[in-house]
């Protein structure tokens, strides 16, 4: 088990540092990344320090068009927060400290968008290291614990008897009467 949160301690801390490169980066380049299908389409924008979820169905079906995934490097700014062209004319509309979601309907068409500041990616991810890191901690003590180890250095106990000849920290409760003075 201890592994496995320390594998997802590490997860998070690349997860942070890559949201936080991509925040950073989307001042100066933006990036799109989404699929497409004949119905509808979602993607996700990174633009000038914001992440735009964006996606939409159809009431028609498209031909003509290429599907499937696409991606885009360093596209042309204008026009790639396709909210701004709209007008407000949203059933479902919330703006304010960075946040905007919008959500209408036409006659050909449902759209949606989610815009947040990148930099909640990057504190999310960040966040999510240390409970992950506290289990890894609190699973290596009880394993450590539970072979008759010191839980601060590892060193063997079964010989000693109040103190980590090692460390020095004091011995738990429950290893203490495994030895006789």
């Amino acid at each position: 088990m201890r592994r496995t949160w320390t594998a997802l301690a590490i997860l998070a801390l690349v997860l942070g540092g890559a949201s936080l490169s991509l925040a950073l980066r989307s001042y100066w380049l933006t990036c799109v990344i989404g699929c497409e299908d004949t119905s509808g389409s979602w993607d996700v924008r990174l633009y000038r320090g914001f992440v735009c979820i964006h996606w939409y169905h159809y009431y028609y079906e498209i031909s003509g068009r290429p599907m499937g995934w696409f991606y885009q490097f360093n596209a042309e700014s204008k026009g790639l927060l396709l909210f701004d062209s709209y007008q407000h004319d949203g059933t479902n509309y919330f703006e304010g400290y960075g946040f905007r979601v919008w959500a209408w309907q036409r006659p050909e068409e449902d759209r949606h968008f989610v815009v947040f500041p990148a930099w909640l990616l990057v504190v999310l991810s960040l966040a999510s290291f240390f409970p992950f890191w506290r289990l890894a901690r609190r699973a290596l003590r009880h394993q450590r614990l539970s072979a008759g180890l010191c839980p601060t250095c590892g060193y063997d106990l079964r010989a000693s008897k109040n103190r980590c000849p090692e460390c020095g920290s004091p011995m738990p409760p429950s290893q203490s009467k495994a030895c006789p003075e």
